[in-house]
């Protein structure tokens, strides 16, 4: 295991060993562990289905892809398509002078806000997002390949 975990991470073998932390020694990122992950339960045919990675690594940053991010980019571009016409609608019905337009276009910002509070309703994050980071180390994984299935419960950590 700790021969694998060294070529797919890229790691220098001698600075492996069973206490190994993945996040804290070896600096993986949530997508890096979820390469390492997936090519391990393939090559070990070991069950993932319990693993919460957001618990152990951070993001690597933010997922252009991701709901929240898609749904925060689809409402500023509503707001700041919308904003315009009714900024000059109301400049030209009210008489506003022309600094009315980006005072008009500045108050979709709240609006963007409240979109995004929306977005975090339809799109909530795990009740333990914001939890204690998990370690896993080299001999999480050797547990996992031995057992066949994802050594860390999340609720008495490990069942093991």
């Amino acid at each position: 295991m700790l021969d694998r975990v060294a070529e797919i991470t890229r790691a220098p073998r001698h600075a492996l060993g069973r206490t190994t932390d993945l996040y804290r020694d070896l600096a993986l990122t949530g997508p890096e562990a979820r390469t390492l992950l997936a090519v391990l339960a393939e090559e070990f045919d070991i069950d993932l289905s319990g693993v919460r990675v957001y618990r152990h690594f951070d993001d690597g940053g933010v997922s252009l892809s991701s709901p929240e991010v898609i749904w925060t980019i689809l409402g500023a571009a509503l707001f700041a398509i919308a904003s315009v016409p009714v900024a000059s609608y109301l400049t030209a019905t009210f008489g506003l002078p022309d600094w009315g337009n980006y005072l008009l276009i500045g108050l979709c910002i709240p609006l963007v806000l409240v979109w995004m509070q929306v977005g975090s309703l339809i799109f909530p994050r795990p009740s333990d997002w914001g939890g204690e980071r998990i370690p896993v180390t080299i001999q999480d994984l050797i547990s996992a390949a031995k057992e066949k299935k994802w050594p860390i419960n999340y609720e008495g950590r490990y069942t093991s």
